[in-house]
């Protein structure tokens, strides 16, 4: 996958990986361009052994975690650590804005919350589609004690009707459908993409061919 400023290349072996970056590293020398091997980490996800990646005799940094798009990626699959940081960056964002907003008495509190969710849940549901059960708990405290801060009222408070809020749950089971429906779509323009080629592979006479499915094992990501 290519993005601005970012790339990654995945594979489900560590001979892939190495190929892929070998044909990387031959195509930005035939462009006269040159690969910064210093920014390059390699991540191997549910490995016993670290995976080692040379460029130009140069072995990459095999790293436990790294930052890709925003997002935490771990070799334990883990989103623990994920998780702490939205809590953290959410909390960070939720106290710069207290003298602007929360404690201004100019506002109301409809544009209060209205500044809450572009501002804070934005930043603490980005990505939150795959957590579990025990980290949903997590943001829905951040959640709620926000909520009350920004109302200024108590726990014993119906703090969530009074705000005219979703719950952490419901946010979370949103985004989820939102994001099943996105994949369910997107498989199926696939499937009739494949049914389409297999048709036309037939009339000609060829053989038609599946298209390939990767899984995420290791990544290589480059700044």
């Amino acid at each position: 996958m290519w993005f601005a400023d970012d790339a990654a290349v995945m594979s489900h072996t560590q001979q892939e990986l190495q190929s892929l970056m070998d044909c990387f590293y031959r195509a930005c020398k035939d462009f006269g361009l040159t690969i910064s091997v210093k920014k390059i980490n390699v991540l191997g996800q549910d490995t016993e052994v670290p995976p080692v990646i040379i460029i130009d005799d140069y072995e990459l940094d095999a790293v436990h975690q790294f930052t890709y798009l925003g997002s935490t990626i771990t070799d334990n699959l883990s989103l623990d650590t994920e998780i702490a940081k939205r809590i953290g960056k959410a909390a960070t964002t939720l106290a710069r804005l207290t003298t602007r907003v929360w404690t201004n008495p100019k506002l109301t509190v409809k544009t209060k919350l209205a500044v809450y969710n572009a501002c804070v849940i934005s930043t603490l549901l980005c990505g939150s589609e795959t957590t579990c059960a025990r980290q949903e708990r997590r943001l829905n405290t951040l959640h709620l004690r926000s909520i009350c801060r920004i109302q200024g009222i108590s726990w014993q408070d119906s703090v969530l009707s009074r705000a005219g809020l979703p719950s952490m749950y419901t946010l979370l089971r949103q985004r989820r459908l939102r994001w099943l429906g996105h994949v369910a779509s997107t498989a199926w323009r696939m499937a009739v993409f494949q049914k389409t080629s297999s048709m036309e592979s037939r009339h000609l006479g060829g053989e038609s061919s599946a298209a390939p499915s990767y899984v995420t094992r290791m990544s290589a990501r480059e700044i």
